[in-house]
This record gives structure tokens, sequence and C-alpha cells, in this order.
């Protein structure tokens, strides 16, 4: 599967906009810097929603590839951050139909999105979902400094709505 030209150009934007952020290490310097390099009119000032967190977000229409756009951004993100810096990916959904979803694909060797992860991280990846965190199945220190750890989660988890209430703040001797 390979990106159509305008995922590729949201890619390389995704690229300037992180090599802007490590040569200014200033998260509001990179944007007023990435949108003046656009010839961009001004989008208001950077909403820095987490200190300390790059908030990025991609425009995509419905159909657009928004999870395969997703699983190409991954390896420039990790390039652009120290080779010591651990490789752990929250993959936040809306939905649990989504979550059900994504994480089935992510899982899957033969789904394009995972064969794309798997080249990117030389086959060393391993993807959970809330239940296998949970359980703290075969998720442990050494494994997440040895390979890619993509955890896909939905934003109830976080919430605290529905049965689902706040589970991934339950505390677990795993």
């Amino acid at each position: 599967m390979e990106l159509k030209s305008y995922q590729k150009k949201v890619i390389a934007d995704l690229t300037r906009y992180l090599e802007l952020l490590n040569e200014t290490k200033s998260d509001a310097a990179a944007f007023r810097l990435f949108w003046q390099e656009k010839s961009a009119p001004t989008l208001g000032l950077y909403q820095n929603v987490i200190p300390g967190v790059p908030n990025l977000c991609f425009k995509v229409p419905t159909g657009g590839g928004k999870t395969f756009i997703a699983c190409n951004a991954v390896r420039p993100i990790f390039d652009a951050l120290p080779a010591t810096k651990t490789k752990a990916v929250v993959w936040l959904v809306p939905s649990d139909a989504i979550l059900t979803q994504t994480a089935k694909s992510l899982k899957n060797p033969q789904h394009p999105y995972r064969q794309k992860i798997d080249v990117d991280f030389g086959g060393r990846v391993e993807v959970y979902t809330k239940q296998e965190l949970l359980n703290g199945q075969n998720f442990n220190p050494t494994a997440v400094t040895e390979q890619l750890s993509v955890m896909v989660l939905s934003y109830d988890s976080f919430r605290g709505r529905g049965k689902e209430v706040l589970k991934a703040y339950q505390e677990n001797s795993n």
C-alpha cells in the first residue's frame, strides 16, 4: 500500500514541523515558523494543550486514509526524538467499533497498516489492547525498551463514561 500524493504531503509537513521543533526547542516557535514558511494567514496562537508535548492536528476528510497516514507518521516522529527515548505510542480512537477495527488491523501481520509499521521498526512491534495492558500480557520494562509498543485505547477509557469507567486508572498488580 502506497501513500497518495496528499498523504505524502501530510508526512512531509509533519517531518518539517518536527525539524523546526528540534531547531527551535519551542512548540509555539515551530508552529509560527511552519506557517510562515507556508505563507499561510495567521491561524492564531499555538494551543499548548499538554505542556511539553507538541500538539499536532491534521485535517483529513472521511475516507482519506487517516489510519494509514498515522502508520506512516510513527517513524518520522521517533526519528526526530533522541534514540534513547522509549518507543511507545498511545493510539487513541473515538469509539469501540473503531477500537476493535484498529486493534485487529494493527495486530494482523498481513494487513498493510501493520506491514508498514513492521518495515519501519524491523518487525519489533507489539500492539496491545486495554485488556492486554491491564493483564500485563507481554508488557514489561524489557519489552518496552526493545520494541515499538502500540497501545490502542479509546477516549472513553480516560473519560470514565459507560461501563468502562476509568479502566485506564484501574489498579492492577500486573
